[in-house]
């Protein structure tokens, strides 16, 4: 009894009517506390509830028109949502494919970030040009038309509908080329990783052609500019209107 009552006094827990003030104080405290810690373990118990989906996101910055190694992504778990269906779940679904949009480190990988890499069509072979255009602005698996700034025994034809005679002073190295490797970006060669596409060469672009464009193509003089032009493929061309009747 001794000491509880030494342990009242110094509490403060004595009669009288501070005392009682104190044990409000001491209750409404406690009861406050339990109430935090109420919360705490309700939202310990919602975050443990909600469901977790593994989804592929970038481990680094991936440049537009890069080809993806292992190392460029990685596994998370992350909470389910209703995007979760339209996301990469594994490696092996973006390895050796051509991202076709910019990523930053952590960014998830929609199923449309990517597309398989292009193959060496049969009868193709492939050359390294050093476009005076902006090879950026390409994509692996592009088609492209492939014009020289000198004469070559293939001139430009004339524009649809135009009456004047072929382009002369251009060539029109190759009408069907395929766009396979872009150049290392600045990132790329400050680093010493290899380029999009595995390679290492800098300020090239990898076309794949047929053998008589190519030979075209190593034919032209050294200072000869050469711009790519993109031609975005018609879904339905129109029939041509059938001659009128005599």
């Amino acid at each position: 009894m001794t000491d509880l009552h030494t342990a009242q006094e110094l509490l403060g827990l004595t009669s009288g009517l501070k005392s009682r003030r104190r044990r409000a104080q001491y209750r409404r405290a406690f009861a406050a506390l339990c109430a935090g810690l109420a919360v705490f373990c309700a939202l310990q118990v919602v975050a443990n509830s909600q469901e977790q989906s593994t989804v592929l996101v970038a481990s680094q910055q991936i440049d537009r028109g890069s080809r993806i190694r292992p190392s460029m992504v990685k596994l998370v778990s992350l909470p389910a949502s209703a995007l979760s269906a339209h996301l990469l779940t594994s490696k092996g679904q973006a390895t050796g494919k051509i991202a076709q949009i910019g990523l930053t480190a952590g960014q998830p990988l929609l199923a449309q970030a990517v597309s398989p890499a292009p193959l060496l069509p049969t009868g193709a072979t492939s050359v390294r040009l050093a476009l005076a255009s902006a090879p950026e602005s390409l994509l692996p698996g592009q088609k492209v038309e492939l014009i020289a700034s000198t004469d070559c025994s293939h001139p430009l034809p004339p524009a649809p509908g135009s009456q004047q005679p072929p382009t002369s002073g251009q060539c029109l190295v190759a009408q069907q080329a395929l766009t396979m490797q872009l150049p290392a970006t600045a990132d790329e060669q400050a680093s010493g990783s290899k380029n999009a596409a595995g390679s290492t060469a800098s300020g090239f672009t990898t076309f794949a052609l047929q053998a008589e464009d190519a030979l075209r193509a190593l034919g032209l003089p050294e200072n000869a500019a050469i711009i790519a032009v993109y031609q975005a493929p018609t879904a339905n061309p129109q029939p041509s209107q059938q001659a009128a009747r005599p």
